[in-house]
């Protein structure tokens, strides 16, 4: 009897010590488990975070750059507006023609097929005035390396444009640069919808001059109550 006591007293110990065995295991799985859930769900957490933080920080870059793009425009706008209001305080001035073989950064004359040698002479003094508006639009190409191009567009036809592709304004073998219909591009008729010294956006359009997708920023620029003309800023 003590013997069997004895056997039974450790095969019961035994397979005690062994559901142990099993519970301690299956208590570790579980809590390895929950620690590498917990560990994956704290690591999502973190790298949300991050990301979250880090587009907060680019969103914030990009409303500043285009708060500088906005700033560059409402001083064409403003500038163009006071031409047209005091023309008599500007001196006449001309364009040149974009230069065909250029890649500089220069104020060019570029004009609607509405514009023709038989007329001309009815817009040269708008021109002529809205000429003094060119060494700002180069200006404010040139210090703001978010601006690709900046320009004045007219109701009656004339567009003053600086950029850095000039010689995309021909085409091959031609003399006379290509017309340029600022009234059919999606800024100028957007801008036609704008109060005064409001700014309108285009969706990401091509560039009429092949210099890629961009962005516009337009502005209308008003008369005695009218809209004269369309200040733009591409991006």
């Amino acid at each position: 009897i003590s013997i069997f006591a004895i056997i039974l007293t450790n095969f019961i110990s035994f397979q005690s010590l062994s559901n142990l065995h099993k519970i301690a295991e299956k208590s570790l799985d579980e809590l390895g488990n929950t620690a590498a859930e917990d560990a994956e769900q704290a690591l999502e957490t973190q790298a949300q975070r991050q990301l979250l933080t880090l587009a907060t920080e680019k969103a914030g870059y990009i409303e500043l750059l285009f708060e500088n793009v906005a700033e560059s425009l409402h001083g064409i706008a403003y500038a163009a507006e006071d031409i047209y209001s005091n023309p008599d305080q500007y001196p006449d001035r001309s364009v040149k023609l974009p230069k065909p073989e250029s890649r500089e950064l220069a104020a060019q004359i570029l004009h609607s097929e509405r514009i023709t040698k038989e007329n001309e002479d009815l817009y040269k003094t708008e021109l002529s005035k809205l000429a003094n508006i060119q060494d700002l639009l180069v200006q404010y190409n040139r210090n703001n390396d978010m601006i690709s191009s900046t320009y004045v567009a007219t109701k009656t036809g004339w567009m003053i444009q600086a950029d850095y592709i000039p010689y995309s304004k021909y085409v091959e073998g031609s003399s006379e640069p290509l017309p340029y219909e600022a009234d059919t591009r999606q800024w100028y008729q957007r801008a036609q919808e704008a109060e005064e010294g409001d700014i309108v956006y285009t969706d990401v359009i091509e560039d009429a001059h092949g210099g890629g997708d961009c962005i516009v920023c337009a502005q209308p620029v008003y008369h005695d109550g009218e809209i004269v003309a369309v200040a733009g800023v591409g991006s």
